[in-house]
């Protein structure tokens, strides 16, 4: 067996953000499972641990299972506390009341109702109008029922699809959680199920939030020059030109093709290169050579890989990360192996040849998509997703009525 290294600093992980309360807990977790775990993926897993426990944020369930197995003492404990540290506020407040009435202060408020604090207290989405509640439509690439599969499991709830012979008509219908979503039936198996899913969209568009990906959402592209590396954000405008030629990250670019004007294919992305430090304390700086290349032997440095996507994965972050075809097959196959071991991301392949390229995604919880567009308005959630609410909603969010295109 593998032995795991321990020989780190855990206090190199909290982030300028943190409050003390979430950086109390998550070093708690870290420190009970040091010798357990290698480091980048205790990380991530703390990382996990501390969206669930403060943010209510959902994982697979192997990930929820996993994190719950591993919390059981650190939660139960911090539960505890807190909950000590509220009865004593009560208290307080109640000693307070008690003092305040007792001067004779009988003035009473000409507003009925909760009082201020309540007004306080997190809003929530009213779910409870809708007819398959929780459950939220995210669509994919793939037209098929398989998109209601996915998005029942990501909402943690059932989804069967019944077939069976109805005289000389081959029926089928689609059940989420109990309820019958579309029924089908035509002489066809195959046209039966094609029917019953444009019959569930046309539903679900009208009964429940749905959720894509922005085609046109920014992403960071990686690329490298010998032991260099360059990162830009790909845009569909064009940001106004704030590097000279005496810049590294300039004559990096030139160096990958560049000859001014915009990015991407139809060169009109940002031009301006950016760091990958992702507001962590350690920089992956552009030009950082001998950092993610060794340039004597065109190898990856795993260390730095690692701690770059350990970072990607405890930042605010949500853009993608598209390493480029300058990276070789054996490099990208890496940062794909690298990233099935982080629970909080996926990655895929996309284009063919040499013009192969490997995309690292976060995976956001859609309950929480929903809340930071609708309740938030998190402009960094508003460029990378598209939302339409239900019909029921429609007063509530009128902005977000359209159909996605």
């Amino acid at each position: 067996m593998t032995e795991i290294d321990t020989n780190w600093d855990v206090d190199y992980y909290r982030t300028d953000y943190e409050s003390e309360e979430h950086w109390n807990l998550k070093k708690k977790f870290i420190e009970a499972h040091k010798a357990n775990f290698e480091e980048d993926k205790l990380i991530c897993l703390a990382q996990c641990f501390t969206n669930i426990e403060f943010m209510g944020c959902k994982y697979p369930d192997e990930t929820m299972q996993l994190v719950a197995n591993l919390a059981l003492d650190v939660a139960q404990q911090f539960r505890e506390e807190r909950k000590s540290k509220l009865k004593r506020t009560f208290v307080q407040a109640s000693d307070a009341a008690e003092q305040k009435a007792k001067r004779g202060r009988t003035t009473k408020s000409t507003t009925e109702g909760p009082s201020s604090s309540f007004h306080s207290k997190k809003q929530q989405l009213p779910f409870n109008k809708l007819k398959y509640k929780h459950f939220i439509y995210y669509q994919g690439v793939r037209p098929d029922f398989v998109m209601i599969k996915n998005s029942a499991d990501r909402s943690k709830m059932s989804f069967d699809i019944k077939e069976y012979a109805e005289g000389s008509n081959k029926v089928v219908e689609f059940v989420l959680n109990g309820l019958i979503l579309a029924k089908s039936k035509s002489t066809n198996m195959k046209q039966s199920k094609k029917q019953a899913f444009e019959l569930a969209e046309a539903e679900l568009d009208i009964e429940a939030i749905t959720i894509r990906l922005n085609p046109k959402a920014d992403q960071i592209s990686i690329s490298k020059d010998k032991g260099s590396i360059l990162a830009v954000v790909e845009k569909q405008e064009t940001a106004p030109l704030q590097i000279d030629s005496s810049n590294i990250g300039f004559k990096m670019m030139q160096k990958l093709g560049w000859s001014g004007g915009g990015l991407g294919s139809k060169k009109d992305g940002m031009e301006e290169p950016i760091s990958l430090d992702f507001g962590q304390k350690t920089r992956h700086g552009l030009g950082a050579k001998h950092s993610m290349i060794n340039e004597a032997t065109n190898e990856l440095n795993k260390n730095y890989c690692k701690q770059l996507l350990t970072d990607y994965c405890n930042s605010d972050e949500l853009r993608d990360l598209k390493l480029t075809s300058a990276f070789s097959k054996d490099q990208r196959a890496y940062f794909h192996k690298l990233a099935a071991s982080m629970p909080v991301l996926k990655s895929a392949s996309h284009g063919k040849d040499e013009d192969r390229y490997l995309v690292l995604s976060k995976l956001i919880p859609p309950n929480r998509i929903a809340e930071e567009i609708l309740l938030n308005n998190n402009e960094a959630f508003k460029n990378k997703y598209q939302i339409k609410v239900p019909d029921a909603w429609k007063d509530l969010f009128p902005n977000y009525t359209k159909p996605l295109n």
